[in-house]
């Protein structure tokens, strides 16, 4: 468990560290919000975009953030392994959301 919850915290503080993506918008990431350039760019440090739009504080926040080649390798895996809507899933199964999510959240992927 506790190799998992490293894993956890080394994944939050890469993407954090990255894009500057906070907790909350990093657990309401769906996976309509993620996309990787089909072709590599000049910049080779561009590999694509997320579309940040769900766990926002203000409406304002909406934005989209550079996908780098280390982003892009951990977030293939996770939409490998992921088994609904959700990027990041519960430690318990792919097939839920994040347990952090509130049960609202959780039901209606659009808040």
């Amino acid at each position: 468990m506790l190799a998992i919850l490293l894993g956890l915290f080394q994944l939050i503080w890469l993407f954090a560290r990255h894009s500057g993506i906070c907790r909350n918008e990093m657990l309401m990431l769906m996976k309509d919000c993620v996309r990787f350039n089909p072709e590599p760019l000049e910049d080779a440090s561009v590999c694509g975009e997320l579309t940040i739009k769900r766990g926002l504080k203000r409406r304002a926040r909406k934005r989209k953030l550079v996908i780098d080649p280390e982003m892009k390798k951990t977030l293939a895996s996770l939409l490998r392994e992921s088994r609904c809507d959700y990027v990041f899933t519960s430690l318990s199964g792919p097939g839920h959301a994040t347990a952090a999510l509130g049960a609202r959240d959780a039901n209606h992927p659009s808040a």
